[in-house]
């Protein structure tokens, strides 16, 4: 039933008998009540009829088509702001927040805070492809499916906050020497081949074969206590390490072997000018203390700390005469155990010595050399003899019954090799 005209606008109401309170009553028809200068009192306003009490606030300019609707649907609450852009948020007269179609922002830039330090949003959620633009552009962070991309700028971890990729849990070595707790601060961490998040990559794609193009795992170290300060590095100062490590079902501190790289300059580091050398080091079994085994020195000599073991094949000759082949020479030993009267052993040919035998003893420089053990086990005096292109230093040296020589064989030229003949 409408409302009678007695009983529309202003009106003392009463709940309950304890909660009496003032009402602005509107008709059942319109539903609507406008608030507008006295001077538009005659205007049509040319609006439907509401469905709910509707609240017009009419701007002096333009009232009939500029106004601010306001309503509930008994579910949701509505602002509409009609023939305007923008809904402005205002404190203390000072614009601070706009609405518009297409974007909510602060009404003057770098003005108004998303939450603060002690009121703060408990989610963000945006929609795929959606962007964080920070200062029009100059670094962006966007969706795509499945992935973020950032460009404009560079990412920075602050030392001490870790990056982990893979798990949430960090592991904790050592320091190398299997005790002294170190917890990475990047860490890829996988299970099996199916989640890699054990391998990091590192790929470069260039038509360019060179050292400058290459991918690149960079060992930095300064001397000072600096970030990036260029104190030099001193004598036999260990500059960057490779350690494995292997859980011992008590933690993941042991270490199985390293490779450090280390200054090797007795007389100080200067402005690009520091000698180096690299050492590999191995742990004994029961241990897990790291060991040197050997280094790669700066004059480029290979010191070993134990006995250099090589693994070789022997050939048995028993004939009176011998090529020897470049497979011979390759396989380390030749044992020849005729018993003849003397014989002769004639080098395979320079060509076939310099290109080594299936990888082996290829001598791909001038000056290069392959070692040969040629054990004469027989009765008989053996005679050397150089194939095509290759000289005997010592013509006529031979090897006596019951005698070894060292062959040596050196790279003189791309087709010509000398061959030494030592202890014999």
């Amino acid at each position: 039933m409408a409302v009678s005209q007695k009983h529309k606008g202003f009106k003392w109401t009463v709940g309950d008998a304890s909660n009496p309170t003032l009402a602005l009553l509107v008709d059942n028809d319109s539903r609507a009540l406008h608030i507008a200068e006295a001077a538009d009192g005659d205007t049509d306003w040319n609006v439907s009829a509401d469905t709910h009490p509707t609240v017009y606030i009419h701007s002096a300019t333009t009232p009939a088509t500029d106004y601010i609707k306001v309503y509930h649907d008994a579910t949701i609450g509505y602002v509409d702001i009609v023939g305007g852009t923008t809904l402005r948020l205002l404190i203390a007269g000072t614009a601070e927040i706009d609405l518009t179609a297409s974007a909510f922002s602060p009404a003057v830039t770098d003005s108004n805070a998303l939450g603060t330090t002690d009121l703060m949003w408990a989610d963000l959620f945006l929609a795929s492809g959606g962007v964080v633009n920070f200062n029009n552009g100059n670094v962006t962070l966007t969706h795509s499916a499945a992935k973020l991309d950032i460009a404009g700028g560079d990412v920075t971890i602050a030392s001490g906050t870790g990056l982990n990729v893979g798990s949430v849990t960090q592991l904790t070595l050592s320091d190398g020497d299997g005790a002294t707790n170190l917890i990475p601060e990047v860490q890829a961490l996988g299970v099996g081949t199916a989640f890699a998040g054990g391998v990091v990559a590192a790929a470069t794609f260039n038509a360019t074969n060179t050292r400058a193009v290459s991918p690149k795992i960079a060992l930095v170290k300064g001397a000072a206590a600096t970030q990036v300060a260029t104190t030099a590095v001193a004598d036999d100062e260990v500059i960057g390490s490779i350690i494995a490590y292997g859980s011992d079902s008590a933690d993941f501190e042991t270490p199985v072997g390293s490779i450090e790289f280390v200054v090797e300059d007795s007389g100080g580091p200067g402005a690009g000018a520091i000698g180096g050398s690299i050492e590999f080091n191995t742990t004994a079994d029961g241990g897990e203390t790291l060991t040197k085994a050997l280094t790669l020195t700066q004059a480029q000599t290979a010191r070993f700390a134990g006995r250099l073991m090589e693994t070789m094949s022997v050939t048995d000759v028993d004939a009176q005469n011998n090529t020897l082949s470049v497979a011979q020479i390759a396989g380390g030993i030749v044992v020849h155990t005729s018993v003849t009267a003397g014989g002769t052993v004639t080098t395979d040919t320079a060509a076939n010595i310099i290109a080594g035998s299936s990888g082996i003893g290829v001598m791909d420089a001038n000056g290069q050399c392959i070692s040969c053990h040629y054990i004469n086990d027989g009765t008989q005096v053996l005679t050397l003899a150089g194939g095509t292109g290759v000289t005997i230093a010592d013509t006529g040296q031979t090897i006596a019954a019951d005698e070894a020589a060292l062959l040596v064989f050196r790279r003189v030229s791309g087709t010509t090799v000398t061959c030494y003949i030592l202890g014999a």
